[in-house]
């Protein structure tokens, strides 16, 4: 009994050292100072054959960036810093036109997202037919969600 305690208190020592070096190896400076990560996301409207505003009320657990008002052919954007090895950060935006209206998330800290907006900028755009992600190795936009239909009624909804 003594032995398979010790046995597991080594593979449990052995596993968090493998785990602290790999973390210290990527998120740490050679001070011992966490990395911060500035990120900024962006949103643009993108509509053609239009001359009509996206509306953008965009918010974290934390921050509350309010409705924007956001002009044909114009960028809404904001930055923020994170450490990504403690980092929740997550932000969720609201947009609508007359053409329809979307919830989405446009920022989360995880590895495939992080990957995909690239470079620490994610880029959304509105279009006429929804809501498009530009991905970062492909250097494209591509269309993620399409709008869903409203009757001009803007009721604000929990965003998750």
């Amino acid at each position: 009994m003594i032995l398979v305690t010790n046995v597991t208190k080594f593979l449990l020592v052995l596993t968090f050292c493998t785990v602290w070096s790999l973390v210290t190896a990527r998120s740490f400076d050679s001070d011992w100072n966490i990395t911060i990560y500035k990120y900024t996301v962006h949103i643009v409207n993108g509509f053609t054959g239009t001359n009509e505003t996206l509306e953008a009320h965009c918010k974290s657990k934390d921050d509350d960036l309010g409705v924007r008002h956001v002009a044909v052919h114009n960028v809404f954007n904001w930055s923020f810093h994170i450490a990504p090895i403690f980092a929740t950060t997550k932000f969720s935006c609201h947009m609508w036109w007359s053409g329809g209206e979307k919830y989405l998330d446009v920022f989360r800290v995880d590895g495939k997202f992080l990957d995909e907006c690239g470079e620490n900028n994610c880029f959304w755009m509105s279009r006429n037919d929804g809501i498009y992600f530009f991905f970062f190795n492909s250097k494209e936009y591509f269309l993620v969600y399409y709008w869903e239909p409203w009757h001009g009624k803007h009721t604000e909804k929990k965003m998750s």
